[in-house]
């Protein structure tokens, strides 16, 4: 499980001068079921977390360049959501080619600062593919959880080909430039399997560009409806309010995978796996949208072996992160926006819709 691999390395991106505590978490969590893999981390350089990175990672602190600063800056995008989310998880893509131009020979595989790699994952297997992969979510939009890279030079006409889409949309999104990329050079740019043949009710859609390429990995890649259904949704969308096996919800969008057609199972020597009668079906990482501590910490195995307990019940269930909530409203406050947000509450929710059942009765 812990050969040593000698090519490839991981690399986080986070751009911005706020603090994730899960980043810091999910580095420590990887050195320890990898020691033996090299983890690169690219930050800004007004980011406060050059303190906390521990001393094994390597630091790239990432500056734009006037093109692509004036770039961004003319297009439509929300700097206020989330203190410029958009950009930043657009920019970092272009981050990468900027890091990978200072160190030419190496193998990258971008991981997602909250997803969760489990023990089983092939790394091995990445070294044979010979182009830029990562993963879908639906038909129209693919997802930079995992994005490998096998070269420099690849990776330097991704970023050409990311920086002409970037300057042709309007609002441009990393997930719609992925998919864009996709579909236009499916030749340069193939998918990580997020199915498998032995799991037909576990596709919804089939992808629009084959999955299967110069690698059988054997198992799936989670892009994020499995660690969403199972670990729960983000609470910063709901009020602190974070939901778990929400099936309905994390469907709607023509998801390419229902996560709750199979049972999933997971044990210390096999992993995480989908069930379908005596056949195991691997589960590599998991994309943990509510950024849980539990999960990101030397206790995660019991945490996921708790979770997949609980959802062999394939029931609804809310769990409150009242620390989010509080974090919400801090920052609404901040940003001047809180009145807005307390009108779009769940609270003033349900008193506009007295106030509408009422005025119908009279």
């Amino acid at each position: 499980m812990n050969k040593k691999i000698p090519n490839l390395e991981i690399v986080f991106v986070q751009l911005g001068p706020y603090n994730y505590k899960h980043l810091i978490s999910n580095i420590e969590l990887v050195n320890r079921i990898f020691p033996h893999i090299l983890i690169n981390c690219i930050i800004s350089k007004e980011s406060n977390y050059v303190k906390a990175i521990p001393s094994y990672v390597n630091v790239f602190i990432y500056e734009p360049s006037s093109k692509v600063n004036e770039l961004m800056e003319s297009k439509s995008i929300d700097k206020k959501f989330r203190n410029g989310f958009w950009r930043y998880s657009l920019e970092r893509l272009i981050a990468i080619e900027s890091f990978y131009s200072k160190n030419r020979d190496r193998v990258l595989l971008h991981v997602e600062s909250d997803i969760l790699l489990l023990p089983q994952f092939p790394f091995n297997e990445f070294l044979k593919l010979k182009q830029i992969y990562w993963l879908p979510v639906n038909p129209e939009s693919d997802i930079a959880s995992l994005v490998f890279f096998p070269s420099y030079e690849l990776t330097k006409e991704f970023r050409k080909d990311l920086l002409s889409y970037i300057s042709k949309a309007k609002i441009p999104t990393d997930m719609k430039a992925l998919s864009h990329l996709r579909q236009k050079f499916p030749e340069k740019y193939r998918l990580l399997p997020v199915s498998h043949s032995s799991l037909p009710k576990l596709g919804t859609l089939k992808t629009q560009t084959s999955t299967d390429s110069q690698v059988d990995f054997d198992g799936i890649f989670d892009a994020s409806k499995i660690g969403m259904w199972l670990t729960g949704i983000d609470p910063r969308n709901s009020y602190g309010l974070s939901e778990l096996f929400a099936t309905e919800k994390l469907t709607l969008d023509n998801s390419f995978v229902d996560p709750s057609a199979y049972p999933i199972r997971f044990t210390e020597n096999e992993g995480l796996y989908f069930e379908v009668g005596k056949q195991k079906i691997i589960i590599y990482n998991l994309h943990i949208h509510s950024k849980s501590k539990k999960i990101f910490s030397r206790n995660w195995n019991e945490e996921i072996s708790y979770l997949t307990f609980l959802s062999h019940k394939n029931k609804l269930r809310n769990k409150f992160y009242p620390g989010t909530l509080i974090l919400l409203v801090v920052e609404n406050f901040s940003k001047g926006t809180f009145l807005e947000f307390l009108y779009n509450s769940p609270i003033f929710y349900i008193v506009r819709r007295l106030k509408i059942i009422l005025k119908s009765s009279r």
